[in-house]
C-alpha cells in the first residue's frame, strides 16, 4: 500500500479506496520498471511469482522433498490458472517451474536454514511514534546468532531487481521498511543483533546455479527517509490528497484521473475534518 502511493498517488485511490483496478483491468506505467539496459527474461508475469512464493512457504513450513515441492507447485498453478495472462503458456510455466525449483533443491534450499530457524510470512504490525501505522508480510525471517536476516523472493527480471536495490528504488525501500519494521516490533528482540535483508532472485538466467542472493545494507539514514516519506504518505492520505500521480503517459490511473476532481475532494474532506 505505501509504495503504490509512493510511485503513484492516483492509482493508490483508483486501486485502494474505489477497488477499481480488477475490475477495469487498470495497470500503472510500465515505464516505472524499465530497465536501463534491454532484458530478455522470460515473460513469467506475477501470477508465476505467486505460486512459486507459496511454493517456497510449503517447503520450508512442512519439511518438502524435490518431489513434495513439485507437486504443491502443480496444486498451486492449477488454482491460478485462470488468472494467467500475457505470459508463457500454463505448460510452458510448469516447465521453467520444474526447472527453478530443481535448481534451488541442488544449490540453494539444503544449505539454508530450516524450520527451527524461522518465521514464515511473518506479518509485522506497528505504529511508529504511536500514531501512524505500518505492517509488512516478510517472506522468511532466519535468525542467525548475532543477525536477524530478512529474506525475501523475487522472480523475473534479477537485471531489473537489482537495478531496484540502488537508492530509491523500489526494492531499496521495501529493505528499508522491512528494517524498519523488525526494529520496532515488541515481538522481535534486536537486542546487540544485525538486521540485514537478503534478496533472493529465484530465477537469475545469468547465474550458473539459476538463482543469485543480495545482500543489501540499510543504513540509519536510509531509514529515516523512508520514515519522513511514510509520515507524508499518510498525512497526504488522511486528507485525501491524491492530487499528484506519477505523470506517465502510459499510466491508466493518471490518465483516468483527469476525469476526477480531486481538489474537490481534497477541500469536502478538509472541510468534514473541520466539522
Amino acid at each position: 500500500m505505501f509504495d503504490i502511493f509512493i510511485n503513484c498517488p492516483k492509482s493508490f485511490y483508483f486501486d485502494d479506496v474505489l477497488q477499481l483496478t480488477t475490475v477495469a483491468t487498470l495497470v500503472g506505467s510500465k515505464k516505472e520498471h524499465a530497465t536501463k539496459e534491454k532484458t530478455n527474461h522470460t515473460p513469467t508475469g506475477a501470477v508465476y511469482g505467486t505460486v512459486i512464493h507459496e511454493t517456497m512457504y510449503k517447503i520450508y513450513r512442512d519439511s518438502l522433498d524435490f518431489e513434495g515441492a513439485l507437486k504443491i507447485f502443480d496444486e498451486r498453478l492449477k488454482l491460478h490458472e485462470t488468472e494467467i495472462i500475457d505470459t508463457l503458456p500454463v505448460e510452458d510455466l510448469k516447465k521453467y517451474g520444474y526447472r527453478l525449483l530443481k535448481n534451488l533443491f541442488t544449490n540453494y534450499i539444503p544449505d539454508s536454514i530450516k524450520v527451527d530457524d524461522i518465521n514464515l510470512e511473518k506479518e509485522i504490525y506497528v505504529k511508529l511514534e504511536g500514531k501512524y501505522p505500518i505492517k509488512g508480510i516478510i517472506d522468511k525471517l532466519e535468525f542467525d546468532g548475532d543477525v536477524i536476516r530478512v529474506v525475501d523472493y523475487k522472480t523475473g527480471s534479477t537485471q531489473r531487481g537489482v537495478e531496484a536495490l540502488q537508492f530509491g528504488g523500489d526494492y531499496w525501500r521495501q529493505a528499508a521498511f522491512y528494517n524498519l519494521l523488525v526494529n520496532a516490533s515488541s515481538e522481535i528482540g534486536t537486542t546487540n543483533k544485525k538486521v540485514e535483508t537478503q534478496y533472493i532472485f529465484l530465477d537469475d538466467e545469468n547465474s550458473d546455479t539459476g538463482y543469485s542472493m543480495h545482500t543489501i545494507a540499510i543504513t540509519e539514514e536510509d531509514i529515516q527517509v523512508v520514515k519522513n516519506q511514510i509520515y507524508d504518505a499518510y498525512h497526504q492520505m488522511k486528507a485525501a490528497d491524491f492530487t499528484q500521480g506519477c505523470q506517465k503517459d502510459d499510466c491508466d490511473f493518471c490518465r483516468l484521473g483527469h476525469f476526477v476532481d480531486f481538489e474537490a475532494l481534497k477541500h469536502d474532506v478538509e472541510s468534514n475534518l473541520k466539522r
